[in-house]
């Protein structure tokens, strides 16, 4: 619109007529420069649309990963909280049970005379190691 405004106004200061051919030049230029304005405006709103579009999805994108990531969070805190509450359960019987195991374990009955055999031929092919292998496990068993 500028350029086309000021073709015009220059021409409006021209005292002696332009021949026909500069006229038909500066007409050409007119249109060619309208042309160009009117496709730039086309082009910019069709961009513009593009854009809005895009901050659309964008938009929209957020507010429902953001809700999802709040309800998977808010899911697994609950499981989180239920598993601490199940957990605090097993806490006292797991500290009897320990302790009942180490005072068994240190009573005169296992401390006394633990098996001196060693499991440690487990995977032979050997009939002899085997045999004594056979015969450790079930001491320690009984023991």
């Amino acid at each position: 619109a500028f350029v086309m405004k000021q073709v015009d106004k220059a021409l409006s200061h021209v005292q002696s007529p332009l021949p026909d051919d500069t006229l038909a030049s500066l007409k050409a230029f007119k249109d060619y420069a309208k042309t160009l304005q009117d496709d730039m405006l086309k082009l910019h709103a069709s961009d513009q649309n593009d854009i809005d579009l895009d901050l659309a999805d964008i938009k929209n994108c957020a507010d429902e990963g953001l809700e999802a990531s709040r309800g998977s969070v808010e899911d697994l805190r609950t499981k989180h909280q239920e598993c601490r509450e199940q957990e605090a359960t097993l806490v006292d019987p797991m500290k009897s049970k320990c302790e009942e195991y180490s005072r068994t374990r240190k009573s005169g009955r296992f401390a006394a005379a633990p098996p001196t055999c060693s499991l440690a031929e487990v995977a032979t092919d050997s009939p002899d190691a085997l045999e004594a292998f056979d015969e450790c496990l079930r001491t320690t068993y009984t023991w």
